[in-house]
């Protein structure tokens, strides 16, 4: 559901639906569950809400749900708007308002489905005057309960003003703080395994947290990962495609996402991010209260922004809490994501410690957008701030984005002190995780993210309970990105269970064992998506020219196709320095496009094991065709399903700001104008 206008009627009343009733999940979200029976099971969140054991009935303030996109908490004449609440046993809506000429106000109650379960005229306004009301409500069980308030006059110019709108008689909810970091890979911390001491104030932290060992991002980059995280759906279940100006991706205002969840049981919500890529345009705003963006406007490479900045604003907002006001945050930073530049202390901190990756020198890509054995362009050049070398050495970029997670770290130790100085880490729940990671030197990918391998899929998650319960527990059960909605509306104690594709890991943070169950990733370049399924995992891909001719043809088995055919230098990459594309001398490329796409015209598909093969070198699908088989048939029984779900976005977006344009070209997403 979106806080963005759509346009209705309701009983003739026009419907300023800055929340309008969700669709959660029958038809096709059904079938998944149908066709992957036990396997991957598109199903409620499950368990039963966790319990407030003395947790007194504390007003929750829900005006916020009411406002408009101007901040405005009002209705005129004909106007009606939805407030979705997840309402206890016993639960009630005090209003409070001031009228403006004469008038009625009545609520509509009803369920998901537009099943109305109440309707009645709540005031009778005549003059003006300052008036509380309070609504009793029917419990809402694990639905959202959609509360329609319609003002209705014979006078055009009488409104209403909403001064309070407070759910009563919930319980003290959990507080959330949610910490998510770009381009974050598990591959490059202590705390997964890696030789250099990357993080150390992470490592402390999860003495009393939850460390799951080997979770999956849903998604490569950023856009369809957070998409995944914030709905419980995986990433096709949602409409994105490449364009020349950005990415046109959103979040249809039919689902529901996680921070209107949260905002349904009247807690505050908050997020504050540093990737343009997390925006608006997208519907990634959908049931934030704040939702701030000014960290993402600071160039990448400029410190002043980032970590530090969210991380502060993000503190700052909590001081402006009352007491008693539960809150889901959200800090989402970008230190880690090229180009990378950290500064002192921390640059050169690893130069010479021996422990670094050195795969040589390699060409740097003619543009911005994937290559195979090229840098990306965004790479060499700081993001455009210099000019782009021939070639660059591999070794100086790994020991640079090692610097950048540890002077991240150093501003996670700064945050976590703050936390638990002001008393927040006895009463909150904080996770910390990535939306994906990043291929160094992996799998011909140069300092990128647009694969499924597992350097770019095995992200971080840790989970610190209030007090640092269960702290240190490891859990090697598989989970992925979209298990974190069911496990925090779980963890916090909400009743809403709704259909998703994630499931809860909530029995694993207390030592039960989570049974089998798909990992699913899927991305954009090339249709690439994986499954693992209890540590054997099926890469699948397909190459085509179609979407982008220069990350096709930088291909090595594409490279090896042209050599075969034209006498090309296999080891030279099409669209960099070394063999631009109209140094193809003697090639008729129109043809060859056409040649080369009909013998690539099957997927490729690779098979891995990887406890015994945890960097994804030996491809096994030649030797195990029947698992091959199994796999990619549940692979494409899920992306059937998910596309089958995608939504129309609804109300209309914001379009991408040029400042936000630039940020994006600056962090190599799209190329320059």
């Amino acid at each position: 559901m979106s806080g963005v206008s759509n346009s209705g009627s309701i009983d003739g009343a026009q419907v300023s639906s800055r929340a309008s009733l969700p669709a959660l999940g029958f038809g096709p979200a059904t079938a998944l569950a149908a066709v992957l029976a036990a396997v991957l099971v598109l199903k409620s969140c499950g368990g039963e809400a966790a319990p407030k054991s003395g947790a007194a009935a504390v007003p929750r303030d829900v005006l916020p749900a009411l406002r408009d996109a101007d901040g405005a908490a009002d209705l005129a004449s004909g106007e009606a708007v939805r407030l979705p609440l997840l309402v206890p046993d016993g639960g009630s809506l005090r209003l409070a308002l001031r009228g403006a000429g004469e008038g009625t106000l009545s609520a509509t109650v009803a369920l998901p489905g537009g099943r109305e379960l109440t309707e009645e005229a709540v005031l009778e306004l005549s003059g003006d005057a300052d008036v509380e009301h309070t609504l009793p409500l029917p419990a809402s069980g694990e639905d959202l309960l959609q509360v329609e308030l319609a003002f209705a006059s014979d006078d055009d110019g009488a409104r209403l003003d909403f001064s309070a709108a407070e759910l009563r008689g919930a319980g003290g909810g959990t507080p959330v703080i949610f910490v998510s970091i770009d381009t974050l890979s598990a591959r490059h911390l202590d705390l997964y395994g890696y030789a250099r001491e990357t993080a150390p104030n992470l490592r402390r932290f999860a003495e009393e947290a939850v460390v799951f060992e080997r979770c999956l991002t849903n998604a490569p980059w950023t856009t369809p990962s957070y998409m995944a995280q914030w709905t419980g759906l995986l990433p096709w279940s949602h409409k994105f495609d490449k364009a020349d100006d950005g990415y046109p991706a959103f979040v249809s205002d039919e689902r529901v996402t996680l921070a209107e969840a949260f905002g349904a049981a009247g807690y505050r919500t908050a997020a504050f991010v540093d990737n343009p890529n997390v925006t608006a345009a997208y519907g990634l705003d959908q049931g934030f209260e704040v939702f701030d963006t000014s960290a993402a406007r600071i160039p990448k490479i400029d410190h002043s922004g980032g970590a530090r900045k969210v991380f502060a604003d993000g503190l700052s907002w909590l001081e402006g809490l009352a007491p008693d006001d539960p809150y889901f945050l959200i800090l989402q930073v970008l230190d880690v994501h090229g180009p990378y530049a950290p500064t002192p202390p921390f640059r050169g901190a690893f130069a010479d410690d021996g422990l670094g990756v050195d795969a040589g020198e390699f060409p740097v890509a003619g543009r911005e957008g994937t290559f195979f054995d090229a840098i990306p362009r965004y790479i060499a050049t700081l993001g455009g701030t210099r000019e782009a070398p021939e070639s660059v050495p591999t070794a100086p970029l790994v020991d640079a984005y090692d610097e950048e997670i540890l002077q991240l770290d150093a501003a996670l130790g700064e945050l976590f002190g703050e936390l638990r100085a002001r008393g927040v880490l006895d009463d909150a729940i904080v996770i910390v995780s990535a939306d994906h990671g990043e291929s160094l030197t992996e799998h011909h990918t140069l300092f990128s993210h647009s694969l499924a391998y597992d350097e770019v899929a095995h992200v971080p998650l840790l989970v610190r309970l209030p007090g640092g319960r269960e702290g240190g527990r490891r859990v090697a059960d598989g989970a992925q990105l979209v298990d974190l909605y069911p496990t925090l509306v779980e963890l916090a104690g909400l009743s809403y269970r709704p259909a998703l594709h994630g499931r809860s890991l909530v029995p694993a943070l207390d030592g039960e064992a989570l049974p089998p169950r798909p990992l699913i990733v899927q991305g954009d370049t090339f249709d690439v998506q994986a499954i693992d399924l209890e540590g054997v995992k099926l890469v699948e891909w397909l190459l085509s020219p179609e979407k982008d001719q220069l990350a096709f043809a930088s291909h090595p088995l594409v490279r090896e196709w042209f050599a075969e055919r034209y006498a090309i230098d296999p080891d030279l990459v099409p669209g960099t320095s070394a063999l631009p594309l109209a140094d193809l001398e003697g090639v008729d490329l129109a043809e060859a496009w056409a040649a080369v796409e009909r013998d690539f015209a099957e997927p490729l598909r690779e098979l891995y094991r990887i406890a015994r093969d945890p960097r994804e070198l030996d491809d096994l699908a030649a030797a195990e065709p029947e698992t091959v088989a199994h796999l990619a048939e549940l692979l494409a029984a899920v992306r059937a399903l998910t596309l089958a779900e995608q939504r129309d976005p609804g109300a209309a977006r914001p379009e991408l700001d040029a400042e936000l344009l630039r940020e994006l070209q600056a962090l190599g997403y799209v190329e320059g104008r």
